[in-house]
């Protein structure tokens, strides 16, 4: 064979062999407190929502809750009463998987009563 030919050919022998996982896109968490209630947007790096599983901790580590976002990647819930943050993490399909932590303000709580 002719060694012109051969660089090409090893390297699509490459691209093809590669884990499927190189080629997958970022899935995203985002959160932020409004008017007392709690709000997640989960979405890949192209923008479209990621659907899955939402976990949510406080600072102490604890388990709050668990729940699934709905089609367009959103989920939402009540503050929970004195918590100085909140840690998100999303499983969404297909291995993919994130974590975001929101710090809660004092003038947050207020706001909330």
């Amino acid at each position: 064979m002719n060694s012109k030919r051969i660089f090409p050919l090893c390297i699509l022998l490459i691209i093809t062999f590669l884990p499927v996982s190189v080629f997958a896109h970022r899935v995203n968490l985002f959160a932020y407190i409004e008017r007392g209630e709690v709000y997640t947007e989960s979405y890949f790096s192209d923008g479209q929502p990621a659907q899955g599983n939402i976990k949510v901790f406080d600072d102490q580590d604890k388990l709050l809750l668990e729940n699934k976002n709905d089609k367009e990647g959103l989920f939402h819930f009540p503050l929970p009463h004195q918590v100085k943050a909140l840690r998100f993490v999303l499983s969404a399909p297909m291995g993919h998987r994130c974590s975001y932590t929101l710090t809660v303000s004092p003038q947050r709580e207020e706001v909330k009563k």
